[in-house]
């Protein structure tokens, strides 16, 4: 059976990447705040150093991977824990939403095509039939998909190794298997 697996390439990461330093130096400013105090010092200087660690060990794993060095969704939930640390469930509970707001944002969005119907494995998971379909068309590395109640999803892929005249193809077929069968 035919499948194709294809994935929206996502333009907004960068700005993911660089909100996600932003709060991370600004709790890591709360964490230096919290040295003046007597009794949050030592939890203030493991914070500290655990946040260190952290960016020095992306560092390292992005560069060792060729890439521009950022710090992945995973620093929110170290967050939370530290949070934790100081009683601050609160802060905690802010870190755990972001955690799971960077997770859904910088998570690649991919859809497969099977005669059967197309599916959105990522969140927000959708299944669509291919009754729904006006058309799908992938060309010059831009999907589009039409469908009948005129909404258009439409996206550059990321995946450049996808042979268009076959998709296509596949995708007429399931469109005129899904018009027969109506």
């Amino acid at each position: 059976m035919k499948k194709f697996e294809i994935v929206f390439k996502n333009r907004k990461i960068q700005t993911y990447r660089r909100i996600t330093l932003l709060l991370v130096v600004l709790n890591t400013l709360f964490f230096i705040y919290f040295l003046f105090d007597d009794t949050l010092r030592k939890t203030a200087i493991l914070s500290g150093a655990v946040i260190i660690l952290f960016a020095v060990f992306s560092f390292y794993k992005t560069k060792k991977a060729h890439q521009s060095f950022f710090l992945s969704e995973w620093v929110f939930f170290l967050l939370m824990i530290l949070w934790i640390q100081f009683d601050n469930y609160w802060m905690a509970s802010v870190s755990m939403i972001l955690f799971l707001l960077c997770t859904a944002a910088t998570d690649k969005l991919t859809y497969d095509f099977n005669f059967a119907l197309i599916k959105q494995k990522n969140f927000p998971w959708n299944k669509y039939s291919w009754n729904i379909m006006e058309n799908v068309i992938l060309k010059d590395n831009i999907i589009t998909m039409d469908f009948r109640n005129n909404r258009i999803i439409q996206a550059e892929i990321e995946n450049e190794n996808i042979n268009e005249t076959d998709f296509n193809v596949f995708v007429r077929s399931c469109l005129s298997k899904s018009v027969i069968s109506k």
